[in-house]
């Protein structure tokens, strides 16, 4: 008897965090449709939502790093800071800021972790929902533009439209944003 309760919690405890890291999934694929500049760097609240699963993951064990792709991820940071740190500055006479190689590589580095967490997520089972939310969320931003294009609204204006007519969603990019919606009409084609 004991036995049987013990195992019912433990499964109530899993689908709790199940749900949790499912909740954290589906908040980060809706907000890689929003995005903008903050001290220099594009910067989404997916992002914040990638830290979230990160930690998530390693706390509960379940994050998977796959040896090839985590192999030349190391090469290629090899070749690059070293070149950029030594090569470059010794070849050329051209010493990049430090700043400047920071902030590229971090850039590196947070691609990477999307990288790590997409194949974790493939392989819990959970990249369909993730991409199902992503499409969803970045169909209705699609159509909240159609709506604002066609009635002429000015309404956030200044938010979805920063570059005039072309309008750019929750993006700092109108051309990011039309491959997002490309790939948005794809998944609901």
């Amino acid at each position: 008897m004991s036995k049987q309760i013990i195992s019912s919690l433990d499964t109530k405890e899993n689908n709790n965090t199940n749900n949790l890291l499912t909740l954290i999934v589906i908040l980060m694929f809706m907000f890689l449709n929003q995005g903008k500049v903050i001290f220099g760097a594009n910067i989404s609240i997916a992002d914040f939502f990638l830290i979230s699963a990160s930690l998530y993951l390693i706390f509960k064990n379940k994050i998977l790093l796959p040896f090839l792709p985590t192999l030349y991820f190391l090469i290629v940071s090899v070749f690059v800071l070293y070149n950029t740190v030594f090569l470059i500055p010794y070849k050329f006479m051209v010493n990049p800021g430090l700043s400047d190689v920071l902030e590229d590589y971090i850039k590196l580095i947070i691609v990477f972790i999307y990288f790590i967490i997409g194949y974790t997520l493939a392989n819990l089972g959970l990249i369909e929902k993730a991409v199902k939310w992503y499409s969803i969320f970045g169909l209705l931003i699609g159509i909240i533009g159609v709506i604002f294009t066609i009635l002429n609204l000015n309404l956030f204006s200044e938010i979805l439209f920063v570059y005039a007519p072309r309008f750019n969603g929750l993006m700092n990019d109108p051309n990011y944003f039309s491959i997002i919606q490309v790939s948005v009409f794809v998944y609901f084609s």
